[in-house]
C-alpha cells in the first residue's frame, strides 16, 4: 500500500509538471529600453500558450520590488494580448514615480506561468515636450496580399529618430504579436519572411496592419489600410522542415569557448544554405553567421555573454523555413559563487537564549573551479547589537556544484535581527559575477519565560504533628509562560503533581503540603517544574530545587 501511495504521488507530480511545462507567457512590451512618460498611454503586450482558464494579472516592479497591480482579471486565452496603460497609474488609485529600473510582470493568477520584461524600462516625468521624431510606414500600407513564407520588405521613412525600432502585428486595435525588435535606428526596412513572428506564425488572414515604433520614445506609425497574409501556393511542392538538434534542452555553453551548432533536414528543402541568429528571449542580439550550406557550424562564443534564456534561430536564405533551438544558458569560464535558495534557521522562530542552527547553501554558477574561501555572517539587532561570524567555504568544482553549511548561534535579547551573509569576503576567488555574493534575511527572536522553583519549610517539624512545606514557582523571564506541571516530592509521603497556571513575568505561584512523621531525623523534599520540558525557556537548568527538614521530639511518643 505504501509503495502504491508513493507511485501515485510521483505520477501526480509528473502530471502537474507536464502541464506547467506546456504553459508559457512572454512579455513583448515593454521589454527593455523604453522610456514612457507619466500620463501618456502605451500598450502592454504579451503572448501566451497553453493557458485557457483563469485570469491574467499585470504587475509593475521596481527591480525585484512589487510596486502594485496595473490590471487584474484579464480573461486567459491563447495568443497575443494587449491592454492600454496610462503610464504610472496603478489599480486602487496608486501611482508610480519616475525611475529607470521598472519591469512588467504578467502571470496567470492561480498557476505557475509568468514572465517579466527582459530588461528594465524607464518611466519619466512629463515636461520634456512631445517627441520630435516621426515615422511613416510605406509598406505594407494597404491592399497587399503576401503569401506565407515569401520574402518581402517592411519599409518606412523616419526623421529625428535616435533609438532602435521594433515591428509589431495588429488587427484593428488588437495586438497580435512581435515581428522583430531592436532594429537599428539607421534602417528604413526589414526583410521579412511573411508570417514569421518571434513568438510563432501569424496565420493566413486579411485585416492585418504593421506598426513600426521607436523603442524609447514610443514614436510610431501603422499601415494606413489592412493587408492580407495569403496561404502558400498549393501548386508548389510541399516544403519540408529543419530541426536544430544541438544545442538541446539541458546543454550549457561556456563564454569564450566554442559550440558545434547542428541541424537536420526533413522533406523537400529548396534552399539548404541558411543563416544563424542569436536571441535572448524575444530580443535579437546578433547574426552568428550570414551563410552556411552544411548542416553544422562551429560557433566561437563571445566571451562577454552570460545568463539564461538564449536560443539560436536558423533561417534558410530563401526565408521559407526556420527553426529555433531549445533555450540554453551561457556561463562564464570563471567560477561564480552565489547563495543558492533561501537561508533558513531551525527552529524558524528561535527564542532568546536558545541555541539554533543557521543554514545556507553556496553554489557555483560558473564554469571554473572555485577554491576554498571565507564567508562572513553579519548579525545586527536590538540596542545596536552587532557581531560577525566567519565561516569557511569548501572548494566548489564547476557548474552546479553546491554545498550546504550551518552555524550554531544563540542570541540573548529578543527582537528582530538582520542576518547578512557575504561570500568570498577576502577576495580569494576571481568570479565572473561579483554582484550575487550577498543575501540577507530577518530573524525574529522571541522573548521566553524562565520558570524557577524554590522549596521552603518553617521551623523544625515536631514528631507526629503536621508541618508545612511549600514550593514557590516563579517566572523570572521576559514572556508569559504556558501552564505547567509541578512534581513535589516529600520523603515518606511520595510525589504529588500540581497544575501551575500560566504566569506573567515576575509572577509567583505557591504550592503547600502539610505532612507529619513518626520518626526523628532529617527528611528530604524536592520540587521539579516542567520536568518534561514542554515549555521553551531561557534557562532549563533552574527548574529543580531540594531541601530537608529536621523532625524533633514531639509530646506523645518517639
Amino acid at each position: 500500500m505504501k509503495k502504491f501511495k508513493i507511485l501515485l504521488f510521483a505520477v501526480i507530480v509528473l502530471f502537474i509538471h507536464s502541464i506547467a511545462y506546456s504553459q508559457s507567457i512572454t512579455v513583448t512590451s515593454p521589454n527593455g529600453g523604453e522610456n514612457w512618460v507619466i500620463g501618456t498611454t502605451h500598450n502592454i503586450t504579451w503572448t501566451s500558450s497553453g493557458i485557457t482558464t483563469g485570469t491574467f494579472v499585470v504587475r509593475l516592479f521596481d527591480g525585484t520590488t512589487s510596486i502594485g497591480i496595473i490590471q487584474a482579471g484579464i480573461p486567459c486565452t491563447d495568443g497575443a494580448h494587449s491592454i492600454p496603460w496610462i503610464v504610472g497609474n496603478l489599480a486602487g488609485g496608486g501611482t508610480a514615480s519616475s525611475g529607470s529600473n521598472y519591469l512588467v510582470k504578467v502571470r496567470q493568477a492561480s498557476l505557475a506561468p509568468k514572465d517579466f520584461s527582459n530588461a528594465p524600462f524607464t518611466i519619466s516625468e512629463p515636461g520634456g515636450g512631445p517627441p520630435t521624431g516621426s515615422i511613416t510606414v510605406t509598406s505594407p500600407n494597404g491592399g497587399e496580399n503576401w503569401a506565407t513564407g515569401t520574402l518581402h520588405n517592411i519599409s518606412w521613412t523616419a526623421s529625428g529618430i535616435t533609438h532602435n525600432f521594433k515591428i509589431t502585428m495588429w488587427k484593428g486595435s488588437i495586438f497580435k504579436g512581435l515581428v522583430a525588435s531592436n532594429i537599428s535606428s539607421s534602417s528604413n526596412s526589414y526583410s521579412w519572411a511573411v508570417g514569421f513572428g518571434t513568438g510563432g506564425m501569424f496565420p493566413p488572414s486579411s485585416g492585418y496592419k504593421i506598426k513600426v515604433e521607436e523603442l524609447t520614445t514610443g514614436v510610431s506609425d501603422m499601415s494606413n489600410e489592412t493587408f492580407t497574409i495569403g496561404p502558400r501556393d498549393d501548386t508548389q511542392m510541399e516544403i519540408g522542415s529543419i530541426r536544430i538538434t544541438s544545442p538541446r534542452q539541458g546543454d550549457y555553453l561556456i563564454a569564450g569557448g566554442s559550440w558545434n551548432i547542428e541541424w537536420g533536414y526533413n522533406g523537400n528543402i529548396p534552399e539548404k544554405c541558411c543563416e544563424l541568429h542569436l536571441f535572448k528571449g524575444i530580443q535579437h542580439l546578433t547574426k552568428i553567421v550570414d551563410r552556411v550550406c552544411t548542416n553544422s557550424y562551429t560557433w566561437p562564443i563571445p566571451s562577454n555573454l552570460s545568463g539564461s534564456d538564449y536560443k539560436i534561430r536558423l533561417i534558410t536564405k530563401d526565408r521559407q523555413i526556420h527553426d529555433d533551438s531549445d533555450t540554453f544558458p551561457i556561463i562564464a569560464s570563471q567560477p561564480d559563487l552565489a547563495i543558492y535558495g533561501k537561508m533558513t534557521r531551525i527552529p524558524k522562530h528561535p527564542g532568546m537564549g536558545e541555541t539554533f542552527k543557521f543554514r545556507f547553501c553556496v553554489t557555483n554558477n560558473g564554469g571554473g573551479i572555485a577554491n576554498a574561501s571565507v564567508a562572513e555572517l553579519i548579525i545586527t539587532g536590538p540596542e545596536s547589537y552587532r557581531t560577525t561570524e566567519r565561516i569557511a567555504i569548501r572548494k566548489l568544482s564547476g557548474l552546479g556544484d553546491r554545498k550546504y553549511f550551518s552555524k550554531d548561534l544563540k542570541l540573548d535579547k529578543w527582537g528582530i535581527y538582520r542576518f547578512t551573509l557575504k561570500l568570498d569576503v577576502d577576495n580569494n576567488v576571481t568570479e565572473a559575477n561579483e554582484g550575487n555574493n550577498e543575501k540577507y534575511i530577518l530573524v525574529d527572536v522571541n522573548p521566553l519565560p524562565d520558570l524557577t522553583v524554590t522549596v521552603i519549610s518553617g521551623s523544625n517539624a515536631r514528631l507526629t504533628f503536621k508541618s508545612r512545606i511549600w514550593a514557590d514557582v516563579k517566572n523570572i523571564g521576559e514572556f508569559r509562560s504556558a501552564p505547567s506541571i509541578l512534581h513535589f516530592y516529600v520523603q515518606k509521603h511520595g510525589t504529588n503533581t500540581y497544575n501551575i497556571p500560566a504566569l506573567d513575568p515576575g509572577e509567583t505561584h505557591t504550592i503547600t503540603r502539610r505532612e507529619k512523621w513518626f520518626k526523628l531525623g532529617y527528611k528530604n523534599y524536592n520540587a521539579y517544574i516542567d520536568k518534561d520540558n514542554h515549555i521553551k525557556e531561557i534557562n532549563e537548568n533552574n527548574n529543580f530545587a531540594k531541601n530537608r527538614i529536621k523532625v524533633i521530639t514531639g509530646t506523645i511518643f518517639d
